[in-house]
C-alpha cells in the first residue's frame, strides 16, 4: 500500500517514487525466489518483456549478430561520427567495394575483396575498415 500511495499520489518527490519502485521489485524477487529454485527454467510471460531464451552451446551460437556494415554504422552512431560512404563497382565478374569514413581526428578508407554479390562486397570492405579502425585505436 505504501508503494502504491507514493506512486499514485501527486507528490513530486522523485526519490520517494524510485524507492517505492525498487522496494516493490525487491519484494517481488524475494517472493518468487523459492519458485525459481524449484524450476529448471523460468518462463516469464509479460507483454513488456521478451520471451526467455534457452542458453545455447558455442556450437549453436549465432556469432554474427550484425553484418560488418551494420557494426560500422553502429560504431559511427554511438560515437557521433559521420556514417561511412561506400562505392561499389562491377569488377572482373563480381563486385568490389571501397568504404570511407571520417571522425573528428581521423580519416580512414579501405577496399574489400571481389565478391559475387554487391552486399558481400560492401561487407568485405566494412570488415577490412573495422580491422583498420581497431588497429588505429590500439596504437593511439
Amino acid at each position: 500500500w505504501k508503494n502504491n500511495h507514493a506512486l499514485s499520489s501527486g507528490e513530486d518527490n522523485l526519490a520517494a517514487k524510485l524507492d517505492a519502485v525498487i522496494e516493490g521489485c525487491s519484494n517481488t524477487c524475494l517472493r518468487s525466489a523459492p519458485q525459481i529454485e524449484e524450476k529448471t527454467s523460468l518462463q516469464i510471460t509479460h507483454p513488456d518483456f521478451p520471451p526467455v531464451m534457452k542458453r545455447k552451446r558455442l556450437s549453436e551460437a549465432n556469432l554474427h549478430v550484425y553484418s560488418p556494415c551494420q557494426e560500422l554504422d553502429h560504431i559511427c552512431n554511438v560515437n557521433c561520427w559521420t556514417l561511412p560512404t561506400y562505392n561499389v563497382a562491377a569488377s572482373e565478374g563480381g563486385f568490389k567495394a571501397s568504404v570511407n569514413m571520417k571522425g573528428p581526428d581521423f580519416e580512414c578508407s579501405s577496399e574489400g575483396s571481389i565478391c559475387s554479390a554487391s552486399h558481400e562486397a560492401r561487407n568485405s570492405a566494412a570488415s577490412n575498415l573495422l580491422a583498420k579502425l581497431r588497429s588505429m585505436a590500439a596504437e593511439s
